[in-house]
């Protein structure tokens, strides 16, 4: 089911008027695109509901629920990765060689989920027979695992300011305006950027932009795999027409570690040779110095864009069912 309200909601947090300095006037802001738990279980619980009767025949029933309005939640894949002592119709145990699985969703069968849609699965089993709960009532924790692809993006826009723009604005007892939007789409993963010092690159000089890669999910269910970001998936664009990528996290460097990036300095394209590790949630800041170029007069505004493709988030949800004997029902 659609949830309107809460799919179509943007955050938008303006950050105020700032001045870096006298003669202009720069305004900050912060879109965020929503939801960051693109992907949810919902719903999980066995039929018949607990408590359940040794071997008895028993559905393990969920919906998967795409919670984002435009954007679909890629290569999807269930598991249930742990159910002790239940088993398949061939009676033999969950816990061997992922034996009890949906018909679909699976490694096999991966499918996507469509913008707003609800897929409706389930798992067929057997619960424990008597002689394996030892006629005792059991309490036993089913853990269901789900992973899918995802893409997420962040555009920055920075101005470049001629100089003689700023002198010009003081000595005329003006200021200049400008606006510096930053976009942030939706999905677990988020790709913050910053500039170091003030929020504006003069002509002809350097500055170094600061890329954070963060896991805003629900951190009680879900995270990005293996906590990293593999080589490859994460790109940094910075506009070649006005900008010069001159320094950036080179692989094996003692700054970048294992976190580093390949630079094409024409194009102004940077993607990580290596893979981004998050500790606690979060990546170590990526730095890129660049150089501005071009002719500017008074001032342009240029697009940094940051997109992360193809990333693999993960969930778990944990069910709990009682196995009660005949002799205690």
């Amino acid at each position: 089911m659609f949830k309107a309200a809460l799919l179509l909601a943007i955050i938008i947090i303006v950050s105020g008027c700032t001045t870096g300095i006298q003669g202009l006037s720069l305004l900050p802001s912060t879109t965020l695109e929503s939801p960051r738990d693109v992907l949810v279980i919902k719903e999980a619980n066995t039929i018949p509901t607990s408590p359940i009767s040794p071997g008895q025949n028993t559905d393990l029933s969920f919906v998967l629920e795409n919670t984002d309005d435009s954007k679909e939640a890629k290569r999807v894949t269930v598991q249930l990765f742990d159910a002790p002592g239940f088993m398949n119709s061939n009676s033999k145990l969950c816990n061997v060689d992922n034996s009890c699985q949906p018909s679909e969703c699976i490694a096999d069968s991966e499918c996507t989920i469509l913008p707003g849609e609800q897929k409706f699965l389930s798992i067929e089993m057997m619960s424990p027979t008597e002689n394996q709960i030892a006629n005792v009532e059991n309490k036993l924790t089913l853990g269901l695992k789900a992973s899918y692809y995802f893409d997420s993006s962040t555009i920055y826009r920075i101005p470049i300011v001629n100089f003689d723009e700023i002198k010009s604005r003081q000595r005329a007892g003006q200021t200049t305006e400008i606006a510096i939007p930053k976009i942030i789409s939706s999905g677990p993963l988020e790709a913050d950027i910053e500039i170091q010092g003030q929020q504006y690159i003069l002509k002809d000089r350097e500055s170094t932009f600061v890329v954070t890669i963060s896991d805003k999910g629900n951190k009680r269910e879900g995270n990005v795999k293996d906590n990293k970001i593999v080589s490859g998936r994460i790109k940094v664009v910075f506009p070649h027409e006005g900008m010069k990528i001159i320094d950036w996290p080179k692989k094996g460097s003692p700054l970048a570690e294992r976190n580093g990036f390949n630079c094409d300095e024409s194009s102004g394209i940077c993607q990580n040779s290596a893979d981004v590790e998050l500790f606690k949630g979060e990546s170590v800041p990526l730095l890129f110095k660049v150089k501005a170029i071009g002719d500017v007069d008074p001032f342009k505004s240029f697009d940094v864009k940051i997109d992360i493709t193809n990333y693999i988030y993960e969930l778990r949800k944990s069910v709990e069912v009682t196995v009660r004997p005949f002799e205690n029902q």
